[in-house]
């Protein structure tokens, strides 16, 4: 996902038992020797890997944008940015709390419905208020974070606004996510 820019290579295990053979090592040794310590346990292989990868975008990200234009003669161009992503974990295969139910619909109510409906309704909120802000705020909801950050990748590299024009972001994710009575907020 987040590793445009360096090759990664999944392989089964017992190609990395085979890679590992000359180590004297297998991949759950140096599991062991990683996870114990909770350290690092690098050292060089005496077998190659060659492969040949291909790169190709399959989807664009699809990002829905609103914005409330700001009063402020001097102020009215900078931006707000009021933002979460609509995307969650499909069926689990990837990040999921619960890999007994991998291949069942892992619906996204905490990460991150809960951050959208938020972002929706404070644009309603504010659209329905007659408040005027003295900034332009501008409601974002990001496609595909969880495959990537390739919505708000997307935003960045294509900004609706100029970028120096973004005074802040909220970004709002998985909220009322409280566990032991505890909430965490994060910035």
């Amino acid at each position: 996902f987040a590793t445009r820019d360096c090759p990664l290579l999944h392989v089964r295990r017992e190609l990395a038992d085979a890679l590992l053979a000359g180590s004297g090592k297998t991949l759950e040794d140096l599991q062991r020797s990683i996870d114990e310590p909770d350290a690092p346990a690098s050292f060089p292989l005496a077998a190659t890997v060659s492969f040949r990868a291909r790169r190709e975008l399959i989807r664009p990200a699809r990002n829905i944008i609103g914005r409330f234009p700001g009063s402020d003669p001097r102020l009215g161009d900078e931006v707000i940015v009021i933002g979460a992503h609509y995307d969650h974990i499909g069926l689990g295969y990837y990040a999921s709390r619960s890999s007994a139910h991998r291949g069942e619909i892992h619906n996204g109510a905490d990460d991150n419905a809960t951050g959208t409906v938020g972002v929706l309704e404070l644009a309603e909120a504010f659209a329905e208020s007659g408040v005027k802000t003295r900034r332009s705020l501008l409601f974002v909801l990001f496609d595909a974070e969880e495959k990537g950050l390739y919505g708000s990748n997307y935003f960045v590299e294509h900004p609706p606004v100029p970028l120096e024009k973004i005074a802040a972001m909220i970004n709002m994710d998985m909220i009322g996510y409280v566990r032991q009575n505890r909430m965490s907020v994060s910035g």
